[in-house]
C-alpha cells in the first residue's frame, strides 16, 4: 500500500510504501502544512484522511481499501501491460505482447 502525505492543494509532500505486514513507519505530524494522508493501492479505491484532526494525538490508523477493479476474463490468451504513467486520477498501460502496440488509459471517476 502507498501513503501520500499531501498539502492543502493535495500536492505530494512525501510518500511511503508499506512493509510486508502492511505497516508504515511512525509519522510525526507537527506542521499544519500537512493536510491529508492518502492511502492507495492499484485496483483499490484510495482513501484520504484529513490530517488536522490528528494534531496533538498519538493515533494508530487501520485502513481497508475497497476493490475498484474491473475483471476481464479471456481464457484463450493473456495480455501483459506495462504501466507507463501513473497519477492520482489516471493510469496509462502499454501492451507488452502482440504486433500492434496497444495502450489503455484508465481514469478515476
Amino acid at each position: 500500500m502507498n501513503l501520500l502525505v499531501q498539502n492543502k492543494e493535495k500536492k505530494i509532500v512525501t510518500g511511503f510504501i508499506s512493509n510486508d505486514d502492511g505497516e508504515f513507519p511512525q509519522l510525526s505530524i507537527y506542521d499544519h502544512y500537512i493536510q491529508y494522508l492518502t492511502f492507495s493501492w492499484i485496483g483499490s479505491r484510495e482513501i484520504s484522511i484529513p490530517a488536522d484532526s490528528l494534531f496533538g494525538y498519538r493515533t494508530e490508523i487501520e485502513v481497508h481499501l475497497k476493490e475498484s477493479a474491473v475483471t476481464y476474463y479471456n481464457p484463450d490468451m493473456k495480455i501483459y501491460y506495462l504501466i507507463t504513467r501513473r497519477s492520482r486520477d489516471r493510469l496509462e498501460l502499454k501492451s507488452l505482447v502482440g504486433k500492434q502496440e496497444q495502450s489503455i488509459i484508465l481514469r478515476k471517476l
